[in-house]
């Protein structure tokens, strides 16, 4: 099927926490996460591109150099590979954001900012899918 709609602020909404993957090729992956208040990730960074765009809620972007970006529904932000940052959700209640970058799942690396470490030592292992596939 070369065409799928999806409800992506219902999907999340359905999403207690965690992300769905809903496009994986060659070329390109995108997903739906959904977070918790108060829930905060590790500054890290990927070997490629990428950008999250927040449907609800309030996420909160911090540098390493402290640069902070509050995003709010309706705002993107584009993070350039080899760029460490670190996710927050700021707000009252869940946040639900839509990401995508230029690489499938099998090539994405993800880098620990203390550590300078691959944080997913397994990730980047598998080869890369020849066609994408549309998920849920």
């Amino acid at each position: 099927m070369p065409v799928k709609s999806v409800d992506v602020r219902k999907l999340g909404l359905a999403t207690d926490g965690g992300g769905t993957r809903l496009l994986n090729g060659p070329h390109f992956q995108m997903w739906v996460t959904t977070w918790p208040h108060g829930r905060k990730g590790r500054m890290h960074c990927h070997n490629c591109d990428e950008t999250l765009y927040v449907i609800d809620g309030e996420l909160t972007v911090t540098l390493p150099d402290g640069e902070i970006h509050v995003l709010r529904p309706g705002m993107a932000v584009m993070i350039t590979g080899g760029t460490f940052y670190r996710l927050e959700n700021t707000g009252p209640d869940k946040v639900i954001y839509l990401g995508h970058n230029p690489r499938p799942t099998e090539t994405m690396r993800t880098i620990e900012y203390a550590t300078r470490q691959d944080h997913n030592p397994g990730e980047g292992k598998a080869t890369p899918p020849r066609f994408t596939t549309l998920l849920p």
